[in-house]
């Protein structure tokens, strides 16, 4: 019994990740979000390790820019890795699928409390202070806390679709 509900955690943590990934580098979600798309690609570009330019932000928000960029990099590797762990080893995919999906859905409250909880995600996830950026940076122009919430939203819808399809796919088996 925990043998499935670790798998089903483990299903849980990639289809977040995936989605995670699939939602920040999609340059039609930036675009449906009213996101300067161009400003995007130059900070999709940096994040890819590719040599661009990032003018008009200061020192903090360059900063911060770098450990994101180390959490896309670490989230892609976890996507990777946990792919590679459920393709030899899920067996029950209903179950997991289950599991994951009530995972998902305990993460919906965090969208009613949202500015808290975008604050804890901060605190849990970054070493230092350069996420507390000022009112007026161009980061913080570029995308405010409403992006954010409409990611955050994207990234559970997705997470639901993907456990569902999980759940579908084991009871074709």
């Amino acid at each position: 019994m925990w043998k499935k509900l670790l798998f089903g955690f483990v299903l849980f943590l990639f289809v977040l990740s995936l989605s995670v990934n699939l939602v920040a580098f999609d340059l039609d979600f930036y675009d449906s979000e009213n996101v300067d798309v161009d400003e995007v690609k130059v900070l999709r570009g940096y994040f890819m390790f590719q040599d661009v330019e990032l003018d008009g932000y200061d020192s903090e928000e360059l900063s911060h820019l770098k450990d994101v960029r180390l959490l896309f990099v670490l989230n892609l590797v976890l996507t990777f890795g946990l792919l590679l762990v459920l393709v030899f080893f899920l067996r029950d995919y209903v179950y997991s699928g289950l599991v994951s999906l009530g995972l998902v859905t305990l993460l919906l409250p965090f969208s009613l409390a949202f500015s808290w909880a975008f604050i804890k995600f901060h605190e849990v996830l970054f070493w230092n202070d350069a996420w507390m950026l000022d009112s007026n940076a161009k980061l913080i122009a570029l995308f405010p806390e409403s992006f954010f919430l409409a990611c955050f939203l994207q990234i559970i819808l997705y997470s639901v679709m993907f456990s569902l399809f999980v759940i579908v796919l084991g009871g074709k088996k």
